[in-house]
C-alpha cells in the first residue's frame, strides 16, 4: 500500500508537483496506525449467553440496638455418658445411635465372673452369720431365764449379751458386703438414668470393658442450652439470670434464653468466656450441636448490620461483598467495615439491611456475571 502511495506520489513529480520526505513519512506514520486499528481485537467480553451462576443469597444480621452478638451451639439440657466399675467381658449392647430409651432400660451387659464368685462368698457369709447368731440367741435366752431366778451370775449373762451383739454385728457386716456387692452388679447390667436418645456407642460385644471406660452417651433432648462463647471485651457487659435473645437457622423466630452461668476464666489462651444459656421454652426444631448467634443485651449499642467474614472479597486493601441487582447480576459493593465478632464483621457504609449479599457460589464469578438462587 504504501509502496503504490509512493510511485503515485513520483508520478506527480513528474507532473511537477514538489514532494518532501516530511509528507512521505507523515504517509507510513498514518498506514501503520491504520493498520493496527485493524489488527487489534475488541475487548474479551463475558457471553450474554454463559449459564448463569448458582449462588446461595442471605441477607445481611441485624444487630438490634442495645445488644451484641456471640456465636454457639445448642447442646442437651441433661446428658450423661455411662462407663462401668467392672472389668469384663460386653455380652450384650442392647441400643444403636438415635435409638430412644426409657428409664431403667436395659442398655449394656456385662460378664464378671469375679463379682460372681464375690457374691457367693457373702452369701455363705451372711448364712454363717445368721446360723452363730440363731445359737447366740438361744444361749441368751437361757442364761436371761437362769439370771433372772438368781442361778447364773451377772458375769455370764453379760458375756452371753456381748456375744449376741457380736453375732448381730458379723451379721451386719455381712449384708453390708452383699450390698456392696450387688451395688457393682449395676455396672455390669446397665440401665438408662432417665428416659432420652442414645447419641454415641462406643463398644461393641466381645469387647472387654474395664473400669472407668465410657460406653455409651445419652441426652434428654426435651430441653437445650446453648454454650456461647463471648470474648474478653464483652464479658463484662452480661451477668447471671439476664434474658438474651438466640437465633437459629432451624426456627424461623428468634428464641428467648436466661443466662445460667458464666466462666470465671478464659478457655485457654483463646480469651474467649463460656457462657451457658438455659432456654425459656421448649421447641421441636432443635436439635443437639446446631450453630446459634446469641445476642446480648447491653447498656448502648448503635444500629447496624453485619456479614459473615466467609462473604468478603478482598482486593489489596479493599473489602466488599457481591450482591443481587433486580435483572438476577453479581454486583460488587466496596464496604466500609468496623469491628469483627466471631464470624461476623460490621457493616458502617456501603450496604443496606434489606439487600441480599451473596454468601456461596458454584464456580467463578465476577462482576456482572448472571446469577441464579440455589434451591
Amino acid at each position: 500500500m504504501i509502496y503504490k502511495m509512493i510511485k503515485k506520489m513520483n508520478l506527480r513529480k513528474a507532473k511537477g508537483t514538489l514532494i518532501n520526505w516530511k509528507s512521505i513519512a507523515l504517509i507510513i506514520a498514518t498506514s501503520l496506525l491504520l493498520g493496527s486499528c485493524k489488527g487489534d481485537e475488541a475487548p474479551q467480553q463475558h457471553s450474554s449467553t454463559s449459564s448463569p451462576i448458582e449462588v446461595t443469597t442471605k441477607k445481611p444480621v441485624f444487630s438490634e440496638q442495645g445488644h451484641f452478638p456471640a456465636s454457639g451451639r445448642t447442646r442437651a439440657a441433661q446428658t450423661t455418658r455411662l462407663s462401668t466399675r467392672a472389668m469384663g467381658s460386653i455380652t450384650g449392647v442392647y441400643v444403636e445411635v438415635g435409638d430412644r430409651v426409657r428409664k431403667g432400660q436395659r442398655l449394656v451387659s456385662i460378664s464378671s465372673k469375679d463379682l460372681e464368685a464375690q457374691r457367693s462368698g457373702a452369701e455363705s457369709v451372711i448364712q454363717e452369720a445368721q446360723t452363730a447368731l440363731e445359737a447366740v440367741k438361744r444361749d441368751y435366752n437361757r442364761i436371761e431365764i437362769l439370771y433372772e431366778s438368781q442361778s447364773a451370775t451377772r458375769k455370764e449373762f453379760d458375756d452371753i449379751s456381748a456375744q449376741l451383739d457380736m453375732a448381730k454385728a458379723r451379721l451386719r457386716t455381712a449384708e453390708s458386703a452383699r450390698e456392696e456387692i450387688n451395688a457393682q452388679f449395676l455396672y455390669v447390667d446397665m440401665r438408662a438414668p432417665f428416659s432420652g436418645i442414645i447419641t454415641e456407642k462406643l463398644v461393641e460385644p466381645g469387647e472387654i470393658a474395664a473400669p472407668g471406660q465410657p460406653l455409651l452417651t445419652l441426652e434428654n433432648q426435651e430441653s437445650f442450652e446453648v454454650w456461647a462463647m463471648v470474648p474478653e471485651s464483652d464479658i463484662t457487659k452480661i451477668s447471671k439470670e439476664k434474658e438474651v435473645r438466640i437465633v437459629l437457622s432451624s426456627s424461623p423466630d428468634p428464641l428467648k434464653g436466661t443466662i445460667k452461668s458464666i466462666s470465671p476464666t478464659s478457655e485457654g489462651q483463646s480469651g474467649q468466656f463460656q457462657v451457658k444459656i438455659s432456654l425459656n421454652a421448649p421447641s421441636t426444631n432443635i436439635m443437639a450441636g446446631m450453630y446459634a448467634r446469641v445476642l446480648f443485651p447491653q447498656e448502648s449499642a448503635a444500629e447496624t448490620i453485619m456479614v459473615p467474614t466467609s462473604a468478603l472479597i478482598q482486593q489489596g486493601d479493599l473489602r466488599g461483598v457481591y450482591t443481587v441487582s433486580e435483572d438476577g447480576h453479581a454486583i460488587l459493593r466496596w464496604l466500609r467495615l468496623g469491628r469483627t465478632q466471631n464470624d461476623f464483621v460490621e457493616v458502617l457504609a456501603g450496604l443496606n439491611a434489606d439487600e441480599e449479599i451473596i454468601a456461596a457460589y458454584e464456580g467463578k464469578i465476577y462482576n456482572g456475571a448472571k446469577v441464579t438462587r440455589a434451591h
